[in-house]
């Protein structure tokens, strides 16, 4: 028996802070094929540790049954053609894949729980159109550093994550410029993704996903680094976040806006109309959101909703901008604002190409 301590590395602690799992861990060994028709539970106070670990051989681990993990497995190569139920921690240093033939059967599934995490420091195939990923805990890509290959070279099926799903992979070229991470210059397939949880690029990571399409049908889409796509990004309810660059998405009125991760400029690139909600946050000197778009911007319908961070506010005549564009059509409401003493009250001033707001004095 050992006493385990998992002693998570600087730079995977930049991808999410998870929490030390102490107590006794017994090291146990699992065949490397796990065939169909059995079944395979690492238990809470186990830790699997595979050959090839620190390098991209090894035998690794195939599941062709169902494998349910609760404890910890260390690996460099993971293939799923049965079901792989994860309650624990993966970690995938080289190749996680649903495969590896698109012919070879069906009922392929990777299901991560609440409590599970799944981090993928190289890539991740999907090879299969059935291959199913149901993600509730946390699926985390890219430890920074860790390997130079993207991370989708062959995406079929679907990935639905209600829990947080986390790229965090810089690439860059020898002048610095970042690289897509998602690999979709080379990539093949009709994947899909669907998110209902949160969604997230982190900061000086690019993420283009070729021609698989991008659905939010609620949760966040929080987007700190580069996030586009051939195929639409559409975004029917949930929140839009972060101080990154995305394509312009396919809006639905239903969709709350939120730039900035905490203050910051959220930049969308194209055309398009918004009539769904904006929220803004101002805190002077500290920062303030703001919307920008290099395109033609609608807002009909739109409703703007500010506040100020802390004992922030604006002078009297002070103009903050809030969003700019190409060009702007279409006018949004002030939907909400902090209220002012007297007969001073907020009032929207826009242009051709912004949307500022100032203090000025109520008409009687």
């Amino acid at each position: 028996m050992l006493q385990a301590k998992l002693k998570i590395r600087t730079a995977i602690s930049m991808l999410l802070a998870l929490p030390a799992i102490s107590g006794q861990a017994a090291v146990v060994s699992l065949p490397p094929l796990i065939p169909a028709g059995q079944t395979v539970t690492v238990a809470s106070t186990d830790r699997v540790v595979t050959s090839g670990l620190s390098g991209t051989s090894g035998s690794g681990l195939s599941v062709a049954g169902v494998l349910n993990n609760q404890g910890q497995i260390f690996t460099s190569n993971f293939a799923v053609t049965g079901i792989f139920e994860n309650d624990g921690l993966l970690i995938a240093n080289y190749n996680f894949n649903i495969g590896p033939d698109p012919s070879d059967g069906t009922n392929r599934k990777i299901i991560n729980h609440l409590n599970g995490t799944i981090l993928v420091n190289g890539y991740m195939d999907l090879y299969s159109p059935d291959a199913v990923v149901e993600n509730a805990g946390n699926l985390l890509f890219g430890q920074p550093g860790q390997y130079s290959g993207q991370i989708f070279p062959f995406f079929l099926g679907l990935i639905h994550n209600t829990g947080k799903m986390s790229f965090n992979k810089p690439l860059t070229d020898s002048q610095g410029q970042l690289l897509d991470t998602c690999g979709a210059s080379g990539n093949v397939g009709d994947g899909q993704i669907v998110n209902d949880g949160l969604f997230e690029i982190a900061q000086n990571t690019k993420c283009h996903l070729g021609d698989h399409p991008y659905t939010q049908n609620s949760g966040t889409t929080k987007i700190d680094g580069v996030f586009d796509s051939d195929a639409e990004i559409d975004l029917n309810g949930g929140v839009l976040t972060g101080g990154g660059t995305l394509a312009f998405p396919g809006l639905s009125p239903m969709v709350t806006i939120a730039p900035g991760s905490d203050l910051g400029i959220l930049t969308i690139d194209g055309d398009g109309s918004f009539g769904g909600t904006i929220e803004m946050q101002l805190g002077g000197a500290a920062g303030n959101d703001k919307l920008v778009v290099n395109g033609n911007l609608n807002l009909d319908g739109a409703r703007l909703y500010v506040s100020f961070r802390e004992q922030y506010m604006l002078g009297f005549g002070q103009e903050v901008t809030l969003i700019t564009a190409d060009n702007i059509t279409g006018y949004p409401v002030l939907a909400s604002y902090p209220i002012l003493p007297g007969n001073l009250g907020y009032e929207l001033v826009q242009t051709a190409t912004s949307i500022k707001m100032r203090i000025s004095t109520k008409p009687r």
